[in-house]
């Protein structure tokens, strides 16, 4: 349907930090719709109906021109399919438990990623790309860790003298 990407500039750069910025700002009030008492399930509706722009602006880009080919819609059901259910499951999850320690946690799908690039496409990384993995999982672990009553109390033990 298009040309695959370009890796040799920097553009990509751009579209990565944007959806870092405009994932980040969405994870962070993505819990004040159920607490206001919106439905989950129309969240997941609502989602799902302003996901119709952005394909009409990447058929436009498309030459409103579609692959046919039995692969094609097979990979793009899949993909379609397993995104669909990894929101619906994110949604669910948001309205029972903390976004601060949720979005930290799913941040760690790129690992999932990488590792079946590496097992299905052959795709590498290197050194840069090994630490910034470690870095993540280290991250992510330090997050799900909640203090207990004690530190709790030594802390404003420490705050009070």
């Amino acid at each position: 349907m298009t040309a695959p990407a370009s890796t040799t500039g920097r553009a990509w750069l751009f579209n990565a930090l944007a959806t870092v910025l405009l994932w980040g700002v969405w994870g962070a009030f993505s819990g004040l719709s159920p607490e206001h008492g919106f439905p989950e399930t129309l969240v997941y509706c609502v989602w799902a109906l302003t996901m119709i722009p952005p394909a009409i602006v990447v058929l436009a880009q498309a030459g409103w021109k579609l692959d046919r080919n039995p692969r094609a819609i097979a990979y793009g059901a899949a993909v379609s399919l397993l995104g669909a259910g990894g929101q619906m499951v994110l949604f669910y999850a948001v309205t029972r438990g903390p976004a601060y320690l949720i979005f930290p946690i799913i941040s760690l799908s790129p690992v999932v990623t990488i590792a079946l690039s590496f097992l299905f496409m052959g795709e590498r990384t290197g050194r840069l790309g090994a630490f910034g993995i470690v870095l993540a999982l280290t991250a992510s672990l330090l997050l799900a860790i909640e203090p207990d009553a004690a530190d709790e109390a030594d802390e404003a033990q420490v705050q009070t003298a």
